[in-house]
């Protein structure tokens, strides 16, 4: 019994020091080891009394003790298998991962450097061949390991030795049923203690019996007792005294060994319920890597949709590039045509100086001239005067015939209102007599069937009449029905009269009504031409303007409606990237998604900066350029006052200079040929002005088209902002998403370990 205390006790320790860390993570099953123990002090605290039994039970605490070390190293077995396995998949999970990019990123160089030897850029040289690492996952034993097969073999032998009913494994092991164990095995230990201390009792009752007996014998014979009776007696007390010991043994062994077992099955049940959160920690972590995935796959599905918007401003932001440096190709010829106009202006204005100065010496010859037309002036003042009271004259009658034109359109006008409302009173009164005239209709039908009725009833009542021509109404002689037809007859022929006088009086009215009808419309024939035709003329605008509206919904409609198809296809390659992505990928494309957008956001926003920049440039530039135009415009416009002041005053000395023509014939021709100069010099300038106006009307409508392509690249760049905006937001939502999963994963790895 020693030894078997002995082989045990190394088990029993191992056990409690495999139990002791996760007692620590478990306050729930420290308590229930606190509740075993006190229930063990308890089974301790009982003193041995009897040692019957010390050879039956050392075999029957052998056979299960070593059984159950053997599950538990199989369980340890098990569970080594298990984690390593576990490691092993996920190993293999991302050693596929890490060999996919590896191939992407070998293809992408590959392909860079093929594209580097087009262009004639130097050759970087080849890289090595990639080694891919083949797994095969037949060479993995999918059977159970043998440690389950020797514990399932071993179960199977108990089973087929002990016969005795299994127990379930989902009882309650609580620490009452540890007690009750504890005193049902102390009960059996008492029921045969109580045996082999009543078969004590007794021996040493008949030992002690036996000693008196002979006492009593010897007593009475006066004689020496048998020699051979007592050495038995001594025998048989050394025995007692011997089975005594043995029982007291017997008993502390048996203390020991429920102890032990009841330990054991503490220790069991501690193993069990850790195994039993551990399978619920497990299924809850397959549940979470359910949940993960999902939000993994919705994750990546955003992520390329993201990706795809962020290729789409990529594409958009080369575009604007390019419109960028078109304009700015632009921008720079009208700066060369600019520098090439401000030259000419300058060459202009220097001409211009010098005709100054020969208009000044010519002034100052003509100035002497004038001294003397200013006589022929005076003459043609009063002659002037004349004409101007002839104009005031004129003037003053144009008045007169305008305000006389001004009355009579007021007069048409009101006479147009008044014929208005009273077209707009006969209609009223046409449609009330319409419809007297309708009712009138109705109870003459009904008056002329009535007054068939009274004709076929005053045709009977004459055949009756002629019948009996004696015919007179007296009191008695004529029936009721002849006295009510009687004055049925006179009835219907006063209301045929009236109705007679009615029709007739209707006639009268409809004659007057149409006579009137026909008056209106003969004066009112021409008004209402020319007011339909203007009514006409309004419509066919607004009709014309409803069409041009109407195009251009319909044409805004189909380009819309284009442009929802174009949507539709993109989403749909988006959607269908996504699930290729998904398919191939899992968190290492994840990752390597992430860190491309954020590469590309960087990117944009660099770009982002410079394009800001060069808008700001260009608006400078732009705001100095239209306040050149503008000085110029100014420069321009006073010149071409300054030209015509000098082309009326040219006029006036042509018609001075034809009146001296006639008495100077010599100065004449000297005078044409000076303003015949002075025309074409004029004729010259006012050419090239044109030119001027003509090349400023060209660059004021350039500027403005550049103005366009400015506005178009700023909106353009604040779309683009609001993109990128949303895009950062997103990947940080993205990026705290994964850093609390990951988070979630290392915390639940640790529980686990």
């Amino acid at each position: 019994m020693a030894m078997a205390v002995e082989k045990n006790s190394p088990s029993t320790v191992e056990n409690k020091n495999k139990s002791s860390p996760i007692q620590q993570e478990n306050p729930a099953s420290e308590q229930q080891q606190q509740q075993q123990q006190i229930a063990l002090g308890d089974s301790t605290s009982e003193t041995p009394t009897n040692s019957s039994r010390r050879s039956t039970m050392k075999v029957t605490n052998k056979k299960p003790l070593n059984s159950i070390t053997m599950a538990k190293q199989a369980r340890d077995l098990e569970n080594q298998y298990y984690v390593k396995k576990k490691r092993f998949v996920l190993l293999k999970r991302q050693l596929v991962q890490k060999q996919k990019t590896t191939q992407d990123l070998y293809e992408d160089i590959s392909q860079l450097r093929d594209k580097m030897i087009l262009n004639g850029a130097k050759d970087p040289g080849k890289l090595e061949e990639l080694k891919i690492i083949e797994i095969d996952s037949s060479k993995i034993p999918t059977t159970e390991p043998k440690v389950q097969q020797i514990v399932s073999n071993e179960q199977q032998t108990k089973i087929n030795k002990v016969n005795t009913p299994s127990v379930n494994n989902d009882l309650n092991m609580d620490s009452e049923f540890i007690i009750t164990l504890n005193n049902k095995l102390k009960e059996i230990s008492k029921r045969y203690q109580e045996l082999c201390e009543e078969a004590l009792r007794k021996h040493t009752f008949i030992i002690v019996s036996l000693e008196k007996s002979l006492e009593e014998n010897a007593d009475e014979s006066n004689k020496d007792s048998n020699p051979e009776i007592l050495t038995r007696l001594e025998s048989y007390r050394g025995d007692n005294t011997s089975l005594k010991t043995r029982l007291e043994e017997m008993k502390s062994l048996q203390l020991e060994a429920i102890t032990e077992l009841v330990k054991d099955t503490c220790n069991l049940y501690n193993e069990y319920d850790i195994s039993r959160t551990r399978m619920k920690e497990l299924n809850n972590m397959l549940d979470d890597q359910k949940d993960i995935r999902e939000q993994l796959s919705t994750l990546s599905e955003e992520l390329q949709t993201e990706r795809e918007k962020h290729n789409a401003t990529k594409e958009r932001r080369t575009q604007n590039e390019g419109q960028l440096q078109r304009a700015r190709t632009k921008i720079r010829d009208l700066e060369n045509k600019i520098a090439c106009d401000e030259t000419k202006i300058q060459q202009l204005q220097t001409q211009n100086k010098s005709f100054e100065s020969q208009l000044k010496v010519k002034e100052q010859a003509m100035e002497q001239r004038l001294k003397d037309m200013q006589k022929t002036i005076r003459n043609s003042e009063n002659l002037v005067s004349k004409m101007e009271k002839q104009r005031d004259s004129f003037e003053a009658r144009l008045m007169e015939l305008k305000e006389t034109m001004n009355s009579k359109e007021t007069t048409a006008e009101n006479i147009t209102r008044n014929m208005n409302d009273q077209m707009d009173a006969m209609i009223v009164e046409l449609n009330q007599e319409k419809e007297k005239r309708e009712t009138a209709e109705n109870e003459l039908s009904v008056m002329q069937e009535r007054y068939k009725e009274l004709e076929a009833t005053s045709q009977e009542m004459c055949k009756l009449l002629e019948q009996s021509k004696n015919f007179a109404i007296t009191d008695g002689s004529h029936t009721e029905n002849e006295i009510r037809l009687f004055n049925d007859l006179k009835l219907a022929r006063e209301e045929i009269e009236e109705q007679k006088g009615t029709i007739l009086k209707l006639q009268q009215e409809k004659e007057e009504i149409t006579a009137v009808m026909h008056q209106a419309a003969n004066n009112s024939e021409d008004e209402s031409k020319d007011k339909l035709a203007a009514e006409l003329m309004i419509k066919s605008k607004e009709i014309r303007d409803i069409t041009m509206k109407r195009n251009h919904f319909q044409q805004i409609t189909e380009n819309l409606q284009k442009r929802n198809k174009l949507l539709e296809g993109q989403m749909q390659d988006i959607q269908n990237r996504l699930q290729v992505q998904i398919k191939e990928g899992g968190k290492a494309a994840v990752n390597a998604h992430v860190i491309e957008l954020q590469q590309q956001i960087s990117d944009l926003r660099n770009s982002l900066a410079e394009t800001t920049a060069h808008t700001a440039e260009l608006e400078t530039a732009l705001t100095q350029k239209q306040l050149e135009l503008e000085q110029r415009d100014r420069i321009m416009r006073e010149q071409s006052k300054f030209l015509k002041v000098r082309d009326e005053l040219l006029s006036l000395l042509k018609g001075k200079v034809g009146h001296t023509d006639r008495d100077t014939s010599n100065d004449d021709d000297e005078h044409r040929k000076d303003i015949d100069e002075i025309n074409k010099q004029i004729v010259a300038k006012t050419e090239a002005i044109q030119e001027l106006y003509a090349t400023l009307e060209n660059k004021q409508m350039q500027v403005l088209r550049l103005e366009k392509i400015v506005k178009q690249m700023e909106d353009h760049q604040d779309h683009a902002q609001a993109q990128r905006t949303r895009l950062e937001n997103r990947i940080a939502q993205l990026e705290l998403a994964l850093q609390e999963k990951n988070k979630d994963q290392r915390s639940r790895g640790f529980g686990i370990l």
